[in-house]
């Protein structure tokens, strides 16, 4: 059987259905930069009374708000409320859009145009 590479591969090296190709999942402990991140943010520093996570919030509010930067204002609102939903009309008077012109269905044909393009290209 071979892949869309073209290259032949064992049947018996295939994934399995059903099976995961890690069923053992990550290991417990391993390095995780998110995790760190989580960790230190909710550290209080000292001499402080906010954590890191609530001084960001704070600064985060009072650039938007008070300074009006806008790329702050439109990040905290993406936060909130969601990116915005851009709706596409994918049809063209009622009939679908061939997505994919230029490709050609039949084999021999695909094999002539390649040949064309190629001696066009060193000519």
């Amino acid at each position: 059987m071979s892949d869309i590479t073209g290259v032949k591969q064992k049947k018996d090296t295939k994934f399995k259905k059903g099976q995961s190709g890690n069923p053992n999942g990550r290991p417990v402990g391993s390095f995780s930069l998110v995790g760190m991140l989580r960790e230190e943010i909710q550290k209080v520093p000292e001499g402080q009374k906010l954590s890191y996570a609530e001084a960001f919030l704070r600064k985060m509010l009072s650039k938007a708000i008070n300074e009006g930067d806008h790329a702050s204002q439109k990040l905290i609102m993406n936060y909130l409320e969601g990116l915005p939903q851009m709706k596409m009309d994918i049809t063209s008077g009622g009939k679908p859009i061939p997505l994919l012109q230029g490709i050609v269905k039949d084999n021999d044909t695909n094999t002539s145009i390649t040949k064309t393009s190629t001696t066009e290209e060193t000519t």
